[in-house]
């Protein structure tokens, strides 16, 4: 999709490129006006762009401009120049509507649509990916931090408690815990090749552009029942824990922002059983472009409340009232840093069936295509 700038600074924006060689063509634009593309920031010159035959716009329609504002009382000409400003945005806005075969969108459209562009202009998919690799290092570090916490709360409560099974115990769960690392590795390298192998394409950004939003509002909302969390309990864990995963959440709707980062491709063509199989494809290919994120984010908050929790429990008495809590509080650790492990690997088989699926779809679809198109006609 593109947005134009005409020489008067409006915009005429979700535009394709069918809509564009139309409007040249009717002389609504003109090759001196400027065009960007959706999710970037470059502009070019609408005469640059191949395949687009311009128009002159005629006499008669010079005439129908707004008249020329310009007089000596500068009141009057500001006041002139307001209006044929407004008035050349009117008849743009109409002009676009026309062609595009769409509705005015409200205030309130408008204004999510605004807050989406400035979150393009925050996210990219450089960032994403820097992102994705920072979190699943910071993962990997506190995996390792959390088993050998685990490692020692265990042989100390067996020592504690006498019994020769909790031993080895404390030596199963670190080692479990490593392994869950080892996997979680391997599955989110199959991902990324998955994704980079499996082609996709789009034909609309409306569905990404409202399931990004409702991705930012919902990690906004997580920060909020966090900070609430926070102040009802007083604990530190639940701010950190909230935070983590709102973060996730919002860097995940890079995907949905930039279809690229997930391996889909912008196309003109195609059906709307096609745009519905890319939609599709789509959101399973975000499962697994979070999966590491994901991870990273379970794994700091794994292993920063196994930490937290065991030097609580120290100062507080192992076997104090508030010391079970703690107890109870380093278990969850471990169930954290195992569901952070376990993801990738959730997200990849999802997404493999899910692919699986979408494609037996297709081919039915096309096998019944080609048998129709294969039918002879019968001759009147």
């Amino acid at each position: 999709m593109f947005t134009i700038r005409l020489k008067d600074n409006s915009l005429v924006e979700g535009l394709s490129v069918a809509q564009i060689r139309k409007m040249a063509s009717t002389g609504f634009i003109s090759s001196e006006d400027m065009v960007q593309r959706i999710g970037t920031s470059t502009w070019t010159r609408a005469g640059n762009i191949p395949g687009l035959t311009f128009t002159e716009v005629d006499s008669a329609q010079e005439r129908a401009d707004p008249p020329n504002t310009f007089s000596s009382n500068p009141k009057v000409a500001f006041q002139g120049a307001v209006q044929g400003a407004f008035a050349n945005v009117v008849a743009a806005h109409h002009k676009a509507v026309e062609l595009n075969g769409e509705l005015p969108e409200p205030w309130a459209a408008r204004l999510f649509g605004k807050f989406l562009e400035h979150a393009r202009i925050v996210m990219s998919a450089t960032k994403f990916e820097n992102i994705a690799r920072t979190l699943t290092k910071s993962g990997h570090v506190n995996v390792v931090v959390g088993a050998l916490v685990i490692l020692i709360y265990s042989i100390v409560n067996a020592v504690k408690l006498n019994n020769l099974s909790l031993f080895f115990i404390a030596l199963a769960i670190p080692v479990a815990v490593l392994v869950g690392q080892y996997v979680a590795c391997k599955f989110i390298n199959a991902g990324r090749s998955a994704i980079s192998k499996t082609p996709g394409i789009f034909r609309n950004q409306a569905v990404f552009d409202v399931i990004s939003l409702v991705y930012i509002l919902l990690a906004l909302a997580i920060i909020g029942v966090s900070i609430w969390g926070f102040i009802q309990l007083e604990e530190l864990y639940v701010l950190a824990t909230g935070f983590a995963l709102a973060t996730a959440i919002a860097v995940t709707s890079t995907c949905f922002l930039y279809p690229e980062v997930i391996g889909l491709k912008f196309s003109e063509s195609g059906r709307a059983g096609e745009e519905a199989i890319g939609l599709l494809g789509g959101i399973l290919r975000s499962f697994v472009a979070m999966s590491p994120i994901l991870y990273g984010a379970f794994a700091v908050s794994g292993g920063a409340l196994s930490l937290y929790s065991l030097i609580r429990l120290m100062s507080a008495g192992w076997f104090s009232p508030e010391g079970f809590y703690y107890h109870a509080s380093l278990n969850s650790s471990i169930g954290v840093l195992a569901l952070g492990c376990l993801i990738p690997l959730l997200s990849y088989f999802c997404f493999v069936l899910g692919i699986l699926s979408l494609d037996v779809s297709s081919a039915v679809f096309e096998i019944a295509r080609d048998t129709k198109e294969s039918r002879p006609t019968k001759s009147p």
